[in-house]
C-alpha cells in the first residue's frame, strides 16, 4: 500500500503553489507520490510556470496529471480515487506551506485509527448551529472529550490535510454529475457525506497542528470566502442531506 498526496490548483494560484509543493517534498517522511491534478480547460496548451515544470522534472515522486474538466476543489481527491483505489490518499491545499512533520503526524494517526479518516483540522458538527460557528476540536476541554473517539459528527477541513484510507468513501464519491449539482463548491461537505454513508468515521490527529501557514496573498480568491457568504455551506449540507436523508440520523 502506497501513500499518495493529492492536490489541485488553478491559474490564480500558479505563483504560490511551488512553495506548497516544496513543503510537501520536504516532509520528514517521504510520500510515495505527490500528484497535482490540473484541468486542461483552465490551462490552454497545458502551459505552466517554469518553476512548476522544473519541480516535476527534478523530483521523481512529484507528478502533474491532467483531467479534462474543471470540477473545482473536488479534483483534489476524485481523480486520485480512480488512479489509486488501493492506496492511502492524503489531500492537501494548494495555498499552504506545510510543516515538515505534517505528514508524519497524519500517518501516525492513521496507524492509531486505521479504519477512520484523519485530519489536523477537525470540527464538531452541531446541527442546531450554522457551519461557521462549529467549534474546532483543538482547545483543551474539547480535545479531552473528543480526542480518541472517531465519530460521524467530526468534520475534517481540507486546509489541515485529510488522510483517506482505501475504500473509505461511498461509490457516489466519484459521481461527477451528482457532486457538481449538490455540492459544487463544498468538497469537504461532499467527502464527509460520502464517508458517513460508507460507515467511515473521522478522527482527530492526536498531536494536531493547530495552525497552518498560508502563502502570502493566496486568500484573495478562495472557496472558503465564497462558502461563508450567506452560510452557503449550510445550504449545501442541507441539499446533500435531502438527497441522502439517512445522513441526518448520524448527527
Amino acid at each position: 500500500m502506497k501513500t499518495i498526496i493529492s492536490l489541485t490548483s488553478y491559474p490564480p494560484r500558479m505563483d504560490v503553489i511551488p512553495k506548497t509543493i516544496r513543503s510537501l517534498l520536504a516532509q520528514s517522511i517521504t510520500p510515495d507520490l505527490i500528484v497535482l491534478y490540473l484541468a486542461e480547460d483552465q490551462f490552454p496548451g497545458k502551459k505552466l510556470p517554469g518553476a512548476l515544470n522544473k519541480l516535476a522534472a527534478e523530483n521523481k515522486n512529484f507528478q502533474i496529471r491532467w483531467v479534462s474538466r474543471d470540477t473545482r476543489a473536488h479534483k483534489k481527491l476524485t481523480p486520485a480515487l480512480r488512479d489509486f483505489p488501493d492506496d492511502v490518499i492524503i489531500t492537501a491545499d494548494d495555498d499552504v506551506i506545510y510543516p515538515s512533520d505534517w505528514l508524519a503526524r497524519l500517518i501516525a494517526a492513521h496507524k492509531k485509527y486505521p479504519g477512520s479518516i484523519t485530519g489536523h483540522h477537525v470540527y464538531r458538527m452541531e446541527p442546531d448551529k450554522p457551519y461557521k460557528k462549529w467549534r474546532k476540536i483543538q482547545n483543551r476541554w474539547w480535545r479531552k472529550i473528543f480526542l480518541g473517539r472517531p465519530s460521524f459528527k467530526n468534520f475534517a477541513t481540507g486546509v489541515g490535510g485529510i488522510l483517506y484510507p482505501p475504500n473509505a468513501l461511498h461509490p457516489d464519491a466519484q459521481n461527477e454529475e451528482l457532486f457538481m449539482r449538490l455540492a459544487p463548491t463544498a468538497d469537504d461537505v461532499w467527502f464527509w457525506a460520502m464517508a458517513a454513508l460508507n460507515g467511515t468515521k473521522v478522527a482527530v490527529v492526536p498531536d494536531a497542528i493547530k495552525r497552518m501557514k498560508e502563502s502570502e496573498n493566496s486568500q484573495e480568491v478562495s472557496l472558503w470566502a465564497e462558502n461563508t457568504v450567506d452560510d452557503r455551506n449550510n445550504k449545501i449540507l442541507d441539499a446533500v442531506m435531502r438527497h441522502y436523508p439517512e445522513l441526518r440520523t448520524l448527527i
